[in-house]
């Protein structure tokens, strides 16, 4: 047993019991006097009580290192813990950031795409002549579902933003608890996630709706121009 697992109490009893084994003189010897007995018991007892005193300071010396050492310990953890806190800080922020970055690219492609077939919705509804065939009926209904995936958009595209400014103030009010903050983004990404897939099928629709308008205005086109040659 060392002695930081023993109480002070315990380890000066111990101490003493061994100074009193090695130096109590024997009580059958015959050439001390009481006097001289006596005084062999006092300067034992000042050696023991020198002795005690030595190793009670030792002791506390001891105990102040392992306090020193307890200490320094917790200190060191709780810089560990803080890099450990700023390391993932910097992580989350870049995360952030990239992730702004995507769905930018992403929503700027979109609207560019918006914009084309937009462009090309209305130059097939200033087209007279698609009235006089007989796909005019299906060409609306392909307008119809068209300016329906526009609004879809429209309204993800909303979601998005709303999304991206409820991250920010999440953000912002949870700087100081970074453990709920960790949950709150997790949840959001997770949003964001699901949005990004909507977004990503309603764009394959998109290019889908081009081929399919582009198909019928080429059609209908020759169909007007071979009703054209019917009629000369």
């Amino acid at each position: 047993m060392s002695s930081h697992d023993i109480s002070l109490e315990e380890f000066f009893r111990i101490n003493l019991e061994k100074k009193l084994l090695i130096n109590v003189p024997e009580a059958d010897d015959t050439e001390l006097t009481s006097g001289t007995r006596l005084l062999e018991v006092r300067r034992q007892t000042q050696e023991i009580d020198q002795g005690l005193a030595f190793q009670k300071e030792e002791f506390s010396l001891k105990m102040e290192n392992i306090e020193q050492r307890r200490i320094e310990l917790m200190k060191k953890k709780e810089n560990d813990a803080k890099r450990q806190r700023a390391l993932k800080k910097a992580t989350d922020e870049e995360k952030q950031r990239q992730l702004k970055e995507v769905e930018l690219s992403t929503l700027k492609e979109l609207s560019a795409h918006v914009i084309e077939r937009k462009d090309i919705s209305d130059q097939i509804k200033n087209r007279g002549t698609i009235e006089q065939t007989q796909d005019y009926d299906e060409i609306k209904d392909l307008l119809a579902r068209y300016e329906t995936l526009i609004t879809t958009y429209n309204d993800l595209l909303l979601r998005s933003q709303e999304a991206q400014e409820s991250i920010e103030k999440e953000r912002s009010r949870l700087v100081h608890l970074l453990e709920a903050k960790n949950d709150t983004i997790l949840s959001h990404n997770n949003e964001l996630s699901r949005l990004h897939d909507i977004l990503e099928i309603a764009q394959r629709k998109t290019v889908m709706m081009e081929h399919e308008i582009d198909k019928k205005t080429k059609e209908s086109t020759q169909r007007t121009l071979i009703l054209g040659k019917g009629f000369q």
